[in-house]
C-alpha cells in the first residue's frame, strides 16, 4: 500500500511537518520545538497576515506567554531561514512571504504488510467487533478528557484576565481572554470581559464584536444580559439609554460591584454625579479596596472640583491598592486642576513609564495625551500639536487618531486659527473616526461658519451611530453655526436649549459666553466664563484644557467693558501667568504687554 506525505518547499528548504524535518539542499538545518510550531502555523497561512494573539494562542494553548516570547521564535526562524522569509507588520503580527509551494508524495508502507496465515473469517469478525468497541470506549474517554482539559484551561485564563486587569495590565488581560476565546469560542462571561476591556483601550469596534460573537446580549444568564445590553446602547453612542439599563442591574443585582462600578462610570460621563456618587458608595462599603471603584470615585471628585479630595483619598490606599499604575492618571489631573502643572506632569509620566514593565502601548499613549493637554493649557500649541501628531502617525488604533485629529482641529478653532482647524477637521473622516470624533468634527465647522461641511460631519455621525443626534447636540452645533455667521440672536437661544437640556455641559456653557460677548451681552457672557472656571475639572476631562485659560481672558475683556477695572487686571494677571511660556502669536493676540509678554 502507499501513504500520502506532506510538506512545503520554498528556494532551497524543504520542511516536513510529520517528521518535524528542515533540510536545505538535503542538509539538515535545526529549529526548537516552538520556533518549529510557529513556523508551520505561518506556512499554513502563508502570503497572509497572522495576528499576534493567533499566533500565541495556537503555538502556546495551554500557557500564557507574552509578545517577548513570540519575538524570541520569530527570531530564532528567521536566523535558521533567512530574515526576508517573514514580514513583520507593526503592532499587528507577521507574514510568511517566501514563495511557498505545498507538496505531496506517496511512499510504500513496509510496516502493514504481514506473512501470518489468516484466521477464520467468524474469529476476525469476532475481535474486530472487540477492536472497534474499545476505540469507541477510547475515542470518548479521550474526548471527555479533552473537554475538562480545556473547560479548566479556559478558567484558568479568564482567572489569569482579572488577575492582569486588576494589576492594570488591561492589554495583557485581553490577550488571556482571547486565549480562552480561542479554546471556547462562545463562553459569554469571557466575551463581555473582552469586550469591557476593549471599550476601555478605546477598542470600541473591537468590543463590538465581542459582544455579537458570543451573543451576549441574548445571554440566559440576567446579570450578563443586562450588562452586555447597556454596553451595546453605549457603543452606539446611546449612553442614555445604556444607563437605564445599568440602573435596571444594579437594582436587581444590588451586590454586583462590577455592576456598580459600570453604572457609577457612566453615570458620571454623563455627568449624573449624585447618582453615581451613590453608586460608589455601595461598592467601597461592600469592598473598600476595589481599586475600579476607587478610581471611579477619583474621577467624581475631579468633576466636582474636589482636587485635594482626589490627593488624599490617593494617600490614605493601602500599599497593595495604590500601586495600580492606573491611578497616575486621576492624580496628575488633581495637580493639574490644583495648578501644580511640575506634579501633574511628573504623574503623567509615570504613567507613561509604567509601560516597561506592563503589556502594550496604553499607558504611554494616555500619559502623552495628557502631557500634550499641559502644553495646551500653558499655550504651548506648536510643542502639543508635534506630541499629538506622533501620537496619530504611530498609533495603530483608528479611534485614537480620530480623536487626535478632532482633539487639535477643536484647539485651533477655539484660538482662531482657522484654516489649520479647517485642514485637520477634513482628515477625520479618513480616519474611521468614532461617533464622539465626528460630532467634534461637526462642532469645528459649525464654529468656522461652514453650512455643508457640518452637515456632512453630521450625515457621518448619524450612519456611523445609526441613531440620531441627541437634541442637546443639536442645539449646540446649531446654535454655534448661526452665531458664527452672524446671528446671535437664533445663536443664543439654539445654545441655551442645550444648556437648558444638560446643566453641567462645559462646551455649552463656554459657547454661550461667546455668543453673548459677540452680541454685546458682557454681563451675561460674564456669568457663562466664570461657570466655565466652574466646571475645571470637567473641562480636563472631557475637552480642551485650552478654555479654561480663554475663558480667564475673556473674563477680563467682560469686566474691562463693565468698567470692573480691577477685575480685568486681576484676570489678565491670571492669564499672563498661566501662559508664561505660551506661543509668540498667542501672547500678541491675547495678553497685554503689562501682564505676562515678555
Amino acid at each position: 500500500m502507499l501513504k500520502e506525505k506532506h510538506f512545503y518547499e520554498f528556494e532551497r528548504i524543504r520542511i516536513e511537518p510529520e517528521e518535524r524535518v528542515i533540510t536545505q539542499d538535503g542538509k539538515r538545518l535545526s529549529l526548537s520545538g516552538k520556533a518549529f510550531d510557529l513556523l508551520l502555523v505561518l506556512l499554513r497561512h502563508h502570503g497572509r497576515l497572522v495576528r499576534k494573539e493567533q499566533l500565541i494562542s495556537e503555538v502556546w494553548p495551554d500557557a500564557h506567554v507574552g509578545e517577548g516570547n513570540l519575538n524570541v521564535q520569530i527570531t530564532a526562524i528567521r536566523k535558521a531561514l533567512g530574515n526576508d522569509c517573514i514580514e513583520a507588520v507593526p503592532k499587528q503580527g507577521y507574514r510568511f512571504v517566501a514563495d511557498v509551494v505545498e507538496r505531496t508524495e506517496e511512499l510504500e508502507d513496509d510496516s502493514i504488510k504481514s506473512s501470518k496465515p489468516k484466521r477464520r473469517i467468524w474469529l476476525f469478525a469476532v475481535a474486530a467487533v472487540l477492536v472497534i468497541s474499545a476505540g469507541a470506549y477510547l475515542i470518548f474517554h479521550l474526548w471527555a478528557r479533552r473537554v475538562r482539559s480545556r473547560s479548566s484551561t479556559t478558567e484558568a485564563l479568564y482567572a489569569r484576565a482579572l488577575e492582569y486587569e486588576r494589576l492594570g495590565d488591561d492589554e495583557q488581560a485581553l490577550t488571556a481572554l482571547e486565549q480562552a476565546l480561542a479554546l471556547r469560542p462562545d463562553d459569554k462571561p469571557v466575551c463581555l470581559r473582552a469586550a469591557f476591556l476593549a471599550y476601555g483601550l478605546d477598542q470600541l469596534a473591537k468590543a463590538n464584536e465581542y459582544l455579537l460573537r458570543c451573543k451576549t446580549v441574548d445571554a440566559a444568564d440576567e446579570a450578563i444580559r443586562l450588562k452586555a445590553q447597556g454596553l451595546s446602547e453605549v457603543l452606539a453612542d446611546n449612553p442614555t439609554h445604556g444607563l437605564q439599563i445599568y440602573r435596571l442591574l444594579i437594582d436587581r443585582y444590588p451586590d454586583d460591584t462590577d455592576a456598580l462600578y459600570r453604572f457609577s462610570e457612566l453615570a458620571a460621563d454623563l455627568n449624573r454625579l449624585g447618582e453615581a456618587e451613590t453608586a460608589l458608595h455601595r461598592c467601597l462599603s461592600q469592598e473598600p479596596e476595589n481599586r475600579f471603584c476607587s478610581f471611579e470615585w477619583m474621577y467624581l471628585k475631579i468633576k466636582q472640583n474636589q482636587f485635594d479630595d482626589v490627593l488624599r483619598q490617593y494617600d490614605s490606599l493601602p500599599p497593595n491598592v495604590r500601586d495600580y499604575p492606573w491611578f497616575d492618571e486621576p492624580v496628575g489631573i488633581a495637580f493639574f486642576g490644583n495648578g501644580q502643572l511640575e506634579d501633574a506632569r511628573q504623574s503623567f509620566i509615570r504613567l507613561r513609564e509604567s509601560q516597561q514593565r506592563l503589556h502594550g502601548t496604553t499607558h504611554f499613549t494616555l500619559a502623552e495625551e495628557w502631557l500634550a493637554g499641559l502644553l495646551i493649557y500653558q499655550g504651548r500649541i506648536t510643542d502639543a500639536a508635534r506630541r499629538i501628531e506622533q501620537i496619530i502617525r504611530t498609533s495603530d488604533n483608528a479611534q485614537i487618531r480620530g480623536n487626535g485629529l478632532s482633539f487639535l482641529a477643536q484647539t485651533y478653532v477655539a484660538v482662531g486659527d482657522d484654516r489649520t482647524a479647517e485642514k485637520l477637521a477634513m482628515k477625520i473622516p479618513k480616519a474611521q473616526p468614532t461617533p464622539a470624533a465626528l460630532r467634534r468634527g461637526a462642532l469645528v465647522m459649525a464654529a468656522l461658519g461652514d453650512s455643508s461641511g457640518t452637515e456632512h460631519f453630521l450625515s457621518l455621525r448619524s450612519k456611523t451611530a445609526n441613531r440620531p443626534l441627541s437634541n442637546g447636540d443639536d442645539h449646540l452645533i446649531r446654535g454655534v453655526l448661526a452665531a458664527s455667521k452672524g446671528d446671535n440672536v437664533d445663536g443664543i437661544e439654539e445654545i441655551k436649549l442645550a444648556k437648558d437640556l444638560h446643566p453641567r455641559d462645559e462646551e455649552a456653557t463656554y459657547q454661550l459666553g461667546v455668543a453673548y460677548f459677540h452680541a454685546g451681552k458682557y454681563q451675561s457672557a460674564l456669568k457663562m466664563f466664570q461657570a466655565v472656571l466652574a466646571l475645571k475639572g470637567t473641562v480636563l476631562l472631557d475637552n480642551v484644557p485650552l478654555l479654561i485659560p480663554l475663558a480667564t481672558y475673556y473674563i477680563a475683556q467682560c469686566n474691562s467693558h463693565l468698567g470692573n477695572t480691577d477685575a480685568a487686571m486681576s484676570a489678565y494677571s491670571e492669564l499672563g501667568r498661566i501662559w508664561s511660556r505660551a506661543d509668540d502669536d498667542l501672547k500678541q493676540k491675547y495678553v497685554p504687554p503689562d501682564y505676562g509678554r515678555h
